[in-house]
């Protein structure tokens, strides 16, 4: 399955044939743009993404920030990741501030085995989204602009379908 509204972002999975019931095994991945943005092939359960799907979605129309919106998307991705996962570029400083201005809330990937190798971060004005993701191996950094909400509206319908699937298993 495939949900879209623009060439820009769009979400896809699919259960498996022999999926598990509650399990719900399949593959998934986000489009962004021209990239495939998951290892789809590898194949993960959809229940499990539908519990981080489910978080992601308690932040929609709570991802704006005029400040990190005025960044480029190197610096954007660099200052986000750092100050959310840490590394050789994080402060004590930068990791308090990403506590405080509530960084993870522009986090828009769900922490499973298919995402690993990526970081995407939304972050929105009143009028636009910017979708920044970085490949962690090749450590190539993109955008796309999306229009305010898109994500968000596309995620719940993802969850819904998911949501649905999962209510026929325990029934």
């Amino acid at each position: 399955m495939y949900l879209s509204e623009s060439e820009q972002f769009g979400i896809e999975f699919d259960l498996d044939n022999n999926y598990g019931g509650q399990w719900m095994f399949g593959r998934v991945c986000y489009r962004l743009g021209d990239i495939r943005i998951g290892d789809y092939d590898l194949g993960t359960s959809l229940r499990d993404i539908l519990y981080f799907w489910e978080r992601i979605a308690c932040y929609a129309n709570k991802r704006t920030n005029e400040k990190l919106m005025l960044l480029n998307k190197e610096d954007l991705i660099n200052l986000l990741s750092s100050g959310l996962f840490g590394n050789r570029l994080a402060s004590a400083e930068l990791t308090e501030r990403a506590t405080n201005e509530e960084w993870a809330r522009h986090d828009v990937i769900p922490t499973i085995d298919v995402f690993d190798n990526w970081h995407v971060f939304l972050v929105e004005n009143d009028e636009m989204g910017r979708c920044i993701y970085q490949n962690l191996i090749t450590m190539a950094c993109y955008e796309c602009r999306l229009a305010h909400g898109e994500f968000d509206r596309v995620l719940n319908k993802a969850i819904q379908s998911l949501s649905s699937i999962l209510e026929s298993q325990i029934d």
